[in-house]
């Protein structure tokens, strides 16, 4: 398929902008100890921090008021958290990703949500390369907003897919203590015969078989001096093959999912999904469940990769002639 001149886009801002990290990130994923984030509490007027949460199920929720959905989801969030909150179950944290400009907006919107949780803000920038500066939110590697996370007493993230219409159920589900540690982190490589693995290293403490979902974007795309003309790109859809990933006595089992070689493709870029036992009658009728997520490795197929250098998580993979 020919490229359109409006398909020229510089390759950083849409295919790898979101993979350019800094080295002091940390990526917030089901079954990682939460790392410790600090700011300024709006609401209340004090420095707040969520290691002093040690202890509590928390909910941390990441949003902006220039983020639509994240507007949208706030009054269901309030709704549904606040008989947990009532009762002592749960503390809820909120992080402003609004920068200095937003402050007004930010002001007026707790106003009119009457917005009952702490709100984290410092007027920061979204900038992986000013370390100090930097919104909490780069500090965990958010790549979408808004991004909700359940914390256990222990400081282990269990969930991160927390939202819509069955909050109050994952709540209950997770809050009742007989819930599962279900921990997710997966990795792809490119194959001698060119097809792409991809690796779930999955964990569960109630060694229940988990099911994995591999969501898959892929690219062709050729060179046009500093940018990348995209030739043909196929969206990010849900792999035809889904595994049912069983445990032995130690919680841990790996899956593998394969995607066949092909050569028109320069680039893929694959997600992971879990989806936790004991919940299908939660969530969505296609994708039922208490679902979460994890981003591998980008693969790069291409023979002269010009920005690698400024590539943090991504492997620049010649392709063999």
């Amino acid at each position: 398929m020919p490229a359109s001149r409006t398909a020229i886009i510089c390759a950083i801002v849409i295919l790898l902008s979101l993979a350019a990290l800094p080295a002091w990130a940390y990526d917030a994923n089901v079954g990682n100890r939460a790392a410790n984030f600090k700011g300024y509490d709006i609401v209340n007027h004090e420095a707040i921090e969520l290691d002093d949460y040690l202890g509590q199920w928390v909910l941390v929720e990441h949003w902006a008021t220039w983020c639509g959905s994240c507007m949208a989801e706030l009054p269901n969030l309030i709704t549904k958290t606040r008989p947990y909150v009532r009762d002592g179950r749960l503390s809820v944290i909120t992080v402003s990703s609004d920068t200095a400009e937003d402050l007004p907006r930010l002001k007026q919107a707790i106003r009119q949500q009457r917005l009952p949780y702490p709100v984290i803000y410092d007027g920061g920038i979204y900038d992986p390369d000013e370390i100090g500066r930097a919104l909490p939110a780069v500090e965990w590697n958010v790549r979408g907003w808004p991004a909700t996370f359940l914390i256990d007493p222990q400081g282990v993230i269990v969930a991160n897919e927390v939202r819509g219409e069955d909050l109050a159920e994952i709540l209950d589900f997770y809050l009742s203590g007989n819930a599962p540690v279900v921990s997710l982190c997966g990795y792809a490589r490119e194959n001698a015969d060119r097809s792409i693995s991809i690796f779930a290293e999955v964990g569960n403490t109630s060694r229940e078989p988990v099911r994995v979902t591999a969501w898959v974007y892929t690219a062709d795309w050729t060179w046009d001096e500093d940018c990348i003309v995209i030739n043909e790109e196929s969206g990010m859809a849900e792999n035809p093959e889904t595994v049912l990933v069983s445990f032995d006595d130690f919680c841990e089992s790996v899956a593998e999912i394969v995607l066949p070689a092909d050569e028109a493709i320069d680039y893929y870029s694959c997600w992971l999904e879990a989806t936790v036992p004991g919940t299908e009658h939660i969530g969505p009728a296609d994708y039922p469940g208490i679902r979460f997520e994890v981003r591998t490795n980008d693969i790069l197929l291409v023979e002269d990769f010009y920005y690698d250098e400024e590539i943090a998580d991504c492997r620049v993979i010649p392709r063999a002639e």
